[in-house]
């Protein structure tokens, strides 16, 4: 029998390294056609084995087929294709004017692939597919030969990634490199184009200083506590329920942008938690052991599980403060198998870990309001920026009472977490949630330096009659160019001097050409060419 080798991380990110340098040195990836086929690969990564992924999601994550498909692997496919349909596009230079100053300047700008090696991306566990392949496409997509580090959490999603990347894509786009706190710690050792991390927030500020120290440039995708208000004017209750618990179970409450607390009107409180209630029964069982062996997932450690459980016993602990759980509750949990039964906890303490920690489980504490006002205080008293906010309720103009008046990075009306499918919507933190966007045109942004180029021409250049050029003085030279320097950025026509001269040059050109023609067809070759010169005075 043999002895699994283990590979010396420094080793294998050094041959890594150097195999995306030479892609980088061939200049093969500047090219549409290595970009078209790279992402078309990645394609097959993910299309031709959907029952390979689903399977080792549901190992890790206890995800169900359907689950795994509609929040991982199509989600996948959507972004490769979106990213093959316009790479053509985002790719070609625009050319953009010059001010009135510099006007005989043709100027382009370009989206060019990052420093070598490339780029670097660091995945969750919570999405070990969607949320490492989907930023992977938009770094193709700019050229960039680019390392996935999938979490260490999910080892059937990691080893199965490793396998396929191999199998389909060329060793200078795109390899894997397995491992946990030692191997993340070498790779982030080395500088990179740019890295891409997706976690909590105490690790992405380890992941912030080492790419420091490399002068790195991070995109942080971090998590918070995402806040839902149900207004005095919300619209069905019932509908609004489904929604909610559909959001907060989702892949068992390990999603960043799910609903992480619930402020919901006096006037709806006990409706809207019936509904709730009833909802929970309705999509997982009536009972718990219905709910129990549903399609609800499982957490991805026992550690995490075991939290989530103290979270929920320090609440039924504060019972002689008016804390209640309506539904779900500790001993419905099994830490050591990763269950955690949907629970719904009715005004949990402010100082509570359920109210000051991102849960980042199937667990929603809910307080009720009586002002719009209060809605606002409670949430902005929250430490940190959410990754999302989700108001519920009939008027636009309250919606965006709450935009603005509470911080956060994304907003959502009478839904929740269904805006992160959207190719064409920018996902990314803001403050302690994380800096930078991706998905769509924003990731070929993130993971491309916008160049220009610009041509200024030597044969003729406006040189303002050489006012340009030293020396200056304090005489007219030094009056004039002062005057120049203050008024031609006020004269806009200037910007179109250029072109008019340009234009005006064409149509003496085509004049002159006309008339020598015409000249030549009355008086023969010879006899023409010999008028035309004596006409135009050149010197033969």
């Amino acid at each position: 029998m043999k002895k699994s080798v283990s590979i010396d991380p420094e080793v294998e990110l050094a041959k890594i390294r150097e195999t995306f340098a030479a892609t980088h040195k061939s200049q093969a990836n500047l090219s549409l056609k290595w970009r078209q086929q790279q992402l078309k690969q990645l394609y097959k990564v993910v299309a031709n084995h959907q029952d390979e992924w689903t399977d080792a999601l549901k190992k890790d994550l206890g995800k169900e087929r359907v689950e795994g498909l509609a929040m991982e692997t199509f989600q996948c496919m959507l972004e490769i294709k979106h990213q093959l349909k316009h790479v053509k596009e985002w790719m070609k230079p625009k050319h953009v004017p010059s001010p009135g100053f510099n006007i005989v300047s043709f100027n382009t700008v370009e989206q060019r692939p990052l420093l070598s090696p490339g780029v670097l991306i660091i995945g969750p566990s919570n999405y070990p597919l969607s949320l490492v392949l989907i930023p992977a496409a938009g770094s193709i997509a700019g050229g960039n030969p680019t390392l996935l580090k999938p979490s260490e959490l999910c080892p059937a999603s990691s080893r199965l990634m490793k396998q396929l990347v191999h199998k389909y894509m060329d060793a200078g786009a795109m390899q894997v490199m397995e491992g946990a706190v030692r191997e993340t710690t070498v790779i982030l050792q080395k500088g990179w184009g740019k890295v891409l991390f997706t976690g909590s927030g105490r690790v992405g500020k380890i992941v912030a200083a080492a790419a420091a120290k490399t002068l790195t440039p991070v995109v942080l995708e971090l998590g918070g506590k995402t806040p839902v208000i149900v207004d005095e004017n919300a619209p069905d209750l019932e509908r609004v329920a489904h929604r909610l618990v559909w959001g907060k179970t989702l892949n068992a409450g390990q999603t960043c942008v799910g609903p992480d607390y619930l402020l919901v009107h006096a006037k709806h409180t006990q409706k809207l938690c019936e509904n709730l209630i009833l909802s929970v029964r309705q999509q997982f069982g009536a009972t718990s052991e219905k709910i129990k062996s549903s399609e609800l997932g499982r957490i991805v450690q026992v550690g995490h599980a075991k939290r989530l459980v103290e979270l929920i016993r320090e609440c039924e602990r504060a019972e002689k403060h008016g804390c209640t759980v309506i539904i779900g509750g500790s001993k419905l949990c099994n830490a050591e198998e990763r269950y955690v039964t949907p629970t719904l906890i009715m005004n949990a303490p402010m100082d509570s870990r359920v109210m000051t920690e991102e849960i980042f489980g199937p667990i929603l504490p809910i307080k009720e309001f009586e002002t719009r006002q209060e809605a606002m205080d409670i949430v902005n008293s929250m430490s940190g920026t959410p990754l999302a906010m989700y108001v519920y309720t009939k008027s636009q103009r309250i919606f965006r009472q709450f935009v603005d008046a509470c911080p956060a990075a994304s907003y959502m009306r009478n839904d929740c977490v269904a805006h992160f499918g959207n190719a064409h919507l920018p996902i990314g933190g803001l403050g302690s949630s994380g800096h930078g966007h991706y998905h769509g045109r924003s990731s070929f942004d993130t993971f491309t330096h916008t160049c220009i180029s610009v041509y200024r021409p030597l044969g003729f250049g406006f040189e303002f009659f050489f006012l340009r050029y030293h020396p200056f003085g304090t005489g007219f030279k030094g009056w004039l160019l002062g005057s120049v320097i203050m008024h031609v950025p006020e004269i806009p026509v200037l910007r179109w001097l250029w072109w008019t001269l340009f234009l005006g040059a064409c149509v003496c050109a085509a004049f002159l050409l006309d008339l020598v023609s015409l000249v030549v067809v009355r008086n023969g070759l010879a006899t023409g060419l010999e008028m035309a010169v004596t006409w135009l005075r050149v010197p033969p």
